[in-house]
């Protein structure tokens, strides 16, 4: 029934507190039922709440049967390339909040186009979150941006630290690069990047992570210690520091 009233059309639902909802509220079902017609009411929706539920709905009802996967996820891609800014946040907002706790999920290569797309808009805001879904989806140039804003001091703190977590997702050689050059030189994003290392097992970690330790406040000292007993041959490497007397017992004790 809401699906053929044009619910959501007024300007003045989305200033309203509880309205949003309550359309909401009548059109979960009909969204999981009927996916195709869920996404042709975005474009006349002005409701930027419903945007984002119907995003994260269809999202779970993509993960939740796989039969139906493919065909969600390339419609998200055809609207997202047909949509202007305002649809694309809150349908991606509500994307990256379907897909957490997901590495990778399948998607047809049409996300590849998509992503191209919208990794070049002005709202610093769709380029971040059009990033985070694309590296789920598979699209392998955000993982190359997600490198790229990492490795860029003059970049949002904010997009660079949601890069350095994304990346700690991926665990591949190629991104501890950007990795230890935050740690060697970037104290603001430090505690981030020592966090993010103790997800890998890579021989180069111990040595960068003890060639930093001078400049380690406490906290982010505790998050080294973390780092490097997550492996038995970086705790060996901090024991060798230990009796080399490049890490005093007393910081360890």
């Amino acid at each position: 029934m809401l699906f053929r009233s044009g619910a959501g059309e007024a300007c003045g639902d989305a200033r309203d507190p509880n309205l949003p909802w309550m359309i909401w509220y009548g059109l979960q079902a009909s969204v999981a039922s009927d996916p195709a017609r869920a996404f042709q009411m975005l474009k006349p929706c002005q409701i930027p709440l419903i945007h984002e539920c119907i995003g994260r709905r269809l999202v779970s009802v993509a993960l939740e049967e796989p039969e139906r996967s493919g065909a969600i996820l390339g419609s998200f891609a055809g609207v997202l390339m047909a949509s202007q800014d305002s649809i694309r946040l809150g349908v991606l907002k509500g994307m990256r909040t379907g897909l957490e706790g997901q590495v990778s999920v399948s998607a047809p290569a049409l996300w590849n186009r998509a992503y191209g797309e919208l990794r070049s808009s002005g709202d610093p805001a769709i380029r971040d979150l059009a990033r985070a879904v694309a590296l789920v989806l598979g699209c392998p140039v955000a993982l190359d941006d997600m490198r790229l804003v990492v490795s860029q001091p003059d970049a949002a703190v904010e997009s660079r630290r949601a890069a350095i977590q994304a990346l700690a997702t991926r665990r591949d050689a190629v991104s501890l690069d950007p990795l230890f050059k935050v740690l060697a030189s970037d104290g603001l994003l430090r505690l981030d990047a020592l966090k993010a290392l103790s997800g890998w097992d890579d021989d180069r970690i111990p040595a960068r992570v003890l060639e930093t330790w001078p400049q380690l406040d406490d906290v982010a000292r505790q998050a080294a210690f973390g780092t490097l007993l997550s492996r038995q041959r970086s705790a060996a490497a901090l024991l060798e520091a230990v009796d080399a007397g490049r890490v005093s017992r007393s910081e360890i004790s």
